[in-house]
């Protein structure tokens, strides 16, 4: 059983509630390849526990997973979702202390010594989670002698904590089957905004790998690798989604524009193949210009975010961004000439950065004028080179994040801001002050395919609006 955490003990960071009053839940697509892998190449029976689409809570996680009595189960978790990870497995082995509790994700790669010793847990995939889970499930079931010959995997024998070598790299991704879409409720992922429209969507991979290094991401050196999938491997898994009723599809590469000549070729294909689809995808300003989007346009692409981190040319350097306030510019500008739906990520509380600097980038993603922005403070994720920097401005010997994964005890996120209440107040400044300007209200009245649409886009002003009645002004 591969079970998608729910997120009730899950950390999380406080951000103005806008953007919807229900979640957004997105399929498991990790855990879908997992499942895929294992099917075509082992005679195991397997099952995704979506816990997140279904609303589950722990007793009703408690009940499916002793209806279905399976012999492992399998879970993904980072640093923040870790608390349901060892939830979990602390219900699984209250239900049968010998059912095989593994974990895998980035947090194990950070944090694999501290994860092991948790109780609960048996064993930990270090790397991507497809060959090797199917190996550690194939051995415990023939020969649990042998696991370790299985590279990629941190395990128990006997009291003693053994990890093997690292796993190989997958470069070929077409060896890979596609998703197992009908393990989950797929029927079930709609956009709660209703923005454009209400079709069944779902994520997919055409890439896996980024080769940026901006200081507040933490990859693994194996996901440096860009490795990407053929085009017709890509476009014959949509045509499998579109033939389960699925036509909108959301890109989860780390950035999707990054070789021109495949994104032309894919776009070539996807109409040759006639897909009347809708997709969306991430981007980077500095690989994007006016042919390929006229080319994305006329394929189905639909929407285009890019994460922009900051807006003033001092901290993008600082930021390692590698792209200029210019290219934010021009980028923006061109996919809203060629009408592609428009986003933007923007965080405030860099180090170094001032007040002055934050209301720059506010007025800077004002005049820029994308569809939509999301404003956040920064979060010191574990490994990167930010929450370094800020550990050793602040004059902290120790890793907090390492200590909580290690005592799981009480914690909240660092606040590494010495005005944190100064950049609360900024955040929601930059929510009112771009979701209230006239410029909004006109684009989305002029560009919005329906009245219908239109009121949809201006419900999220008037959400934003009642959550800033009692802010104080800045």
């Amino acid at each position: 059983m591969l079970i998608s955490l729910p997120k009730i003990k899950a950390l999380f960071t406080e951000i103005p509630s806008i953007f919807g009053e229900e979640p957004q839940y997105y399929p498991p697509l990790d855990l879908m390849f997992i499942a895929a892998y294992l099917k075509k190449y082992s005679h195991h029976e397997v099952e995704i526990l979506d816990t997140q689409i279904l609303r589950m809570g722990y007793k009703e996680i408690r009940q499916e997973i002793e209806t279905k009595s399976p012999d492992v189960v399998g879970m993904t978790t980072t640093t923040y979702t870790l608390p349901e990870a060892i939830a979990i497995a602390k219900i699984v082995k209250e239900i049968n202390s010998s059912i095989h509790v593994t974990l895998g994700g980035t947090h194990t790669y950070i944090f694999s010594n501290e994860t092991i010793r948790f109780e609960s847990i048996d064993s930990l995939i270090v790397g991507e989670g497809e060959i090797v889970f199917t190996l550690l499930v194939n051995c415990l079931d023939q020969d649990r002698s042998k696991l370790h010959q299985i590279k990629g995997i941190i395990y128990k024998d006997n009291g003693r904590v053994i990890q093997t070598p690292a796993q190989d790299v997958i470069f070929d991704l077409d060896s890979l089957p596609f998703p197992q879409r009908e393990m989950i409720p797929y029927k079930k992922y709609l956009y709660q905004a209703n923005l454009l429209n209400s079709n069944i969507f779902t994520t997919i991979l055409s890439s896996r790998g980024c080769p940026y290094e901006c200081i507040y991401c933490y990859r693994p050196p194996f996901s440096k690798n860009f490795r990407a999938r053929s085009n017709a491997n890509v476009i014959n898994e949509i045509e499998e989604c579109v033939q389960l009723g699925i036509q909108e599809f959301i890109f989860v590469d780390d950035v999707f524009t990054l070789n021109r000549k495949r994104v032309f070729e894919f776009c070539d294909e996807i109409i040759k193949r006639n897909l009347k689809i809708k997709w969306r995808i991430k981007a980077r300003v500095n690989n994007i210009d006016y042919g390929l989007l006229l080319k994305l346009r006329e394929a189905g692409c639909i929407w285009i975010h890019y994460e922009l981190g900051t807006g003033t040319q001092r901290m993008l350097d600082l930021l390692k961004k590698e792209f200029t306030v210019e290219q934010i510019q021009s980028a923006i500008k061109l996919t809203n000439d060629v009408r592609i739906t428009s986003s933007v990520d923007i965080m405030f509380g860099f180090p170094e950065e001032t007040k002055e600097d934050i209301l720059k980038t506010i007025k800077f993603v004002n005049k820029l004028n994308p569809d939509f922005a999301y404003f956040s403070l920064i979060i010191p994720h574990p490994n990167t080179e930010i929450y370094k920097i800020w550990l050793s401005n602040s004059g902290i010997k120790k890793d907090l994040w390492q200590e909580y994964v290690a005592l799981n005890s009480e914690f909240k996120i660092p606040v590494w801001h010495q005005n944190p209440d100064e950049l609360t107040n900024l955040l929601k400044f930059a929510y009112k002050s771009f979701y209230f300007r006239l410029g909004f209200f006109l684009k989305h009245l002029l560009t919005a395919p329906s009245l219908g649409v239109f009121k949809n886009r201006i419900k999220i002003s008037m959400k934003a609006l009642k959550s800033e009645m009692n802010n104080h002004k800045i």
